[in-house]
């Protein structure tokens, strides 16, 4: 059975607006729990959930389906090895749920339910398009270069000298 391109869309933008209402990974964001990249990172894990999706939607028989459990259990392990969170509050399954709903909706044929949401959520499309915008030209995260030093970057790091204390420095000041 072929899929529109159009369900297709609508359903990223639908997960998209579900991962902008998530309390829990937006806190980890504007909190930097994934560091200074935290914002980044979100990114990439949607785009890694979206690629599943995709590769079941494009897919026919068994091979499209999915379960709640799978993305639950992405869910978590994102989380986890990400944002350094540990969910105990079932927000993974509740998320899992409305993704695998739109999801079964959509194959179906039936996208009022995604254009329901979609259009209740009109107010989150300016930031969740923003926040995309924001990381579309973002550097590449292919594994080169993971944000390690290795002995070769040792040499361009000037190490400052530390100074003694209580005693003047090039400026005749003291540092205390």
């Amino acid at each position: 059975m072929s899929q529109s391109p159009q369900g297709f869309e609508a359903l990223v933008l639908a997960v998209r607006l579900v991962m902008a209402k998530w309390a829990t990974l937006t806190h980890a964001v504007e909190n930097d729990w994934a560091g200074g990249d935290s914002l980044m990172m979100k990114r990439l894990m949607e785009n890694d959930l979206l690629m599943n999706i995709q590769e079941r939607w494009n897919a026919s028989g068994k091979n499209a389906e999915m379960y709640k459990e799978e993305i639950s259990e992405f869910l978590l392990g994102e989380m986890s090895d990400t944002f350094n969170c540990e969910l105990e509050d079932g927000s993974d399954q509740e998320i899992a749920e409305i993704i695998l709903h739109f999801y079964k909706a959509c194959r179906e044929g039936d996208m009022s339910v995604v254009n329901n949401f979609i259009q209740k959520n009109q107010n989150l499309i300016e930031g969740v398009n923003k926040y995309l915008e924001a990381t579309r030209n973002y550097r590449q995260y292919d594994g080169e270069d993971d944000g390690e030093m290795n002995m070769d970057d040792y040499e361009e790091v000037e190490m400052e000298e530390e100074k003694p204390k209580n005693q003047p420095d090039e400026d005749g000041w003291i540092i205390v």
